[in-house]
């Protein structure tokens, strides 16, 4: 297999392999599984346009501690994922570290037919370390105008993965790789789809890829919570992909944590929801809206009511 090695600004060198016919995936994915049979962890992370289940994936990347596999997805179609490609990605066993899963789950469930499954998704595990390190919210004890004021006002936002490079890996050279690749995403809505692509997007598929171990043993220093990351992390990958159609709406694309994502305290299940949320038209238990709301028939998530506000 031809194996790159680009060389960064700050002259970090970065071991991937571009897989672009049948023999060198069956290549990568043996060296993927002999390096999950020694750590069955894994990053992964899908480039395209639009990415969703109308939109395209061009390129899948699969990492492990030391080397990315950019799999261009594009010129090997969909036959692609008729390998032991997705015995990998619908496995349970191996942990796949990702960054905001959402769009990526959903694009491999309905053009793809494929349901990735044994998600850490880390953008998840930085709410939690957040958590552990902030002062919590009091909220009221009357479930009263001022109580539903904190709830929406403790709306979390999310981090995005830049942020967390720099907040938690201090890592400068990946840092600059992403700024530089997003400068070039902005310039062409189709670049994923280039050939050849750009050696400095390739760059960026190995950071956003093997920069997640980095951000991975930052974060797991306060505990792993595998428990809880495994459930919260499934409910996100189905938060977009168990729609019956696409939903791109301000209720769903917004920068805030969805409601009854993470489990809460020491539980792993969720309370029954039996109400709709007329924002992002998801289901949650009656306790989660006003009386007011309910009698109205106007109920919304905090998470809605917090965007709704900021819209008007």
């Amino acid at each position: 297999m031809e194996n790159n090695v680009n060389n960064t600004s700050t002259d970090e060198k970065r071991n991937f392999d571009w897989v672009d016919n049948k023999s060198l995936l069956e290549q990568a994915l043996k060296e993927v599984n002999d390096a999950l049979s020694k750590e069955p962890l894994l990053a992964m992370d899908c480039e395209g346009h639009k990415l969703s289940r109308n939109g395209t994936l061009d390129i899948l990347i699969l990492s492990v501690r030391n080397k990315a596999y950019l799999i261009d997805v594009k010129s090997l179609g969909k036959e692609v994922f008729e390998t032991e490609l997705r015995s990998i990605l619908e496995s349970c066993t191996y942990q796949k570290l990702m960054f905001d899963c959402r769009k990526d789950a959903d694009i491999l469930k309905h053009q793809y037919q494929v349901h990735l499954d044994g998600v850490y998704d880390l953008q998840l595990l930085e709410i939690l370390h957040r958590r552990q390190n902030e002062p919590k919210t009091n909220l009221p004890l009357k479930k009263n105008g001022s109580y539903w004021n904190a709830i929406v006002n403790a709306v979390e936002r999310l981090s995005s993965y830049k942020k967390c490079i720099q907040l938690y890996t201090k890592d400068d050279g990946d840092y600059k790789v992403k700024e530089r690749g997003r400068s070039i995403m902005l310039g062409s809505k189709t670049i994923w789809a280039t050939r050849p692509l750009p050696a400095s997007l390739k760059d960026y598929c190995c950071v956003d890829t093997m920069g997640l171990f980095k951000l991975y043993d930052e974060l797991i220093q306060n505990g792993k919570r595998d428990d809880i990351m495994r459930v919260a992390s499934a409910r996100y990958a189905d938060y977009y992909r168990g729609f019956s159609v696409e939903v791109d709406d301000m209720f769903h694309e917004h920068g805030f944590l969805p409601m009854r994502i993470i489990p809460e305290g020491n539980s792993l299940t969720f309370a029954y929801g039996n109400r709709e949320c007329t924002g992002c038209k998801r289901m949650f238990p009656r306790d989660d809206f006003s009386a007011t709301q309910v009698r109205k028939g106007t109920q919304m998530c905090p998470v809605c009511k917090k965007i709704d506000q900021r819209h008007w």
